[in-house]
């Protein structure tokens, strides 16, 4: 009975998945096509570069925001570092400034942060998530309301099967 509810839920999540990937095709620019804002673009380049603040200050607010709560009230971080798969030294370098994009995505997945959060965090970062598979499955998760640790990995899980080398379960333990 348990091995079919969680099939059927794996096979909802896939589901899920392969709609908003279908409904979330990227369209490219033409490079010929002009662009009307051309002015307005080369004076923001002009502009010197604007000061955002750390991301792990916004990643500190969200989890204040959405993380569990110890019995004082204080945010439990290191349940939270732990629930992600991400180790204690990894968090510390990322609350140094150290970290990749991985790390990120898998803070952003613990937070179950929506897609605007999820921007704003790699992009305080300088990341973005790009046209790869595996971001735009990371993206079609994010969309469809399936972004949390669980049914991350199991996405993940899947997809990193159907797509090996494309696609990398990056929630796994790395045993």
């Amino acid at each position: 009975m348990y091995i079919k509810e969680n099939l059927g839920k794996t096979a909802n999540l896939i589901a899920d998945i392969e709609q908003q990937l279908r409904h979330s095709q990227t369209i490219s620019l033409s490079k010929q096509a002009p662009l009307s804002f051309q002015d307005d673009l080369e004076e923001f380049l002009k502009e010197p570069a604007r000061e955002h603040p750390p991301v792990k200050n916004y990643v500190g607010d969200l989890l204040k925001k959405y993380g569990k709560k110890r019995r004082q009230g204080k945010v439990d971080v290191e349940y939270f570092y732990s629930s992600c798969n991400i180790s204690p030294g990894t968090w510390y370098n990322f609350q140094n400034g150290k970290y990749t994009k991985e790390t990120l995505l898998k803070i952003i997945h613990g937070l179950e942060c929506n897609l605007e959060e999820a921007e704003k965090i790699l992009d305080l970062a300088d990341y973005k998530l790009s046209n790869t598979h595996e971001d735009r499955v990371v993206r079609a998760a994010i969309m469809s309301g399936h972004n949390n640790i669980d049914d991350m990995y199991v996405i993940l899980d899947y997809y990193a099967k159907q797509y090996p080398g494309q696609v990398k379960n990056y929630l796994k333990d790395k045993n």
